[in-house]
């Protein structure tokens, strides 16, 4: 497990960021095929209070998104099956607002082809391992003002 999140999960209270309490709770996919980290992430997200589903795959997520809307989407960008590129194509034609709200997650910015991928998008990235810090700035920065 990413010894960075684990930590910050353990030190983290339930009353999340300052001003968080005041806003509703957001509603977030988080996409991974690494369990330990997607679980991590889950967990800390939903002591904020967001509502909070999972996916272990692009198809999974796929699945997800027919029948529910986010109000912003955590993906890896690699993984195994329908990756994060494929299913940012899929919902990008299938509803680009969303895929806009979308923050991707990479542990090999070091390959060119995988930092290519990412010169024509306007989405965050974040580098893996991720701090609990780094999420905390990208959700509000993708989400704007959304409340639900």
């Amino acid at each position: 497990m990413d010894e960075q999140l684990t930590e910050s999960l353990s030190n983290s209270g339930a009353a999340g960021l300052p001003g968080e309490a005041a806003r509703s709770p957001l509603r977030l996919l988080v996409v991974d095929d690494e369990p330990d980290l997607r679980n991590i992430i889950v967990r800390l997200l939903k002591r904020r209070n967001h509502k909070v589903d999972a996916a272990g795959d692009g198809d999974e997520a796929w699945g997800k998104l027919q029948g529910q809307t986010y109000d912003c989407i955590i993906l890896d960008l690699r993984m195994s099956g329908t990756g994060g590129q494929e299913l940012f194509q899929r919902l990008n034609s299938m509803d680009p607002a969303m895929a806009e709200r979308i923050i991707f997650l990479t542990g090999d910015m070091a390959n060119s082809s995988t930092r290519s991928s990412f010169d024509p998008l306007a989405n965050l990235v974040l580098q893996k391992p991720v701090s609990i810090g780094d999420l905390e700035q990208a959700i509000p920065a993708v989400t704007g003002n959304l409340q639900r």
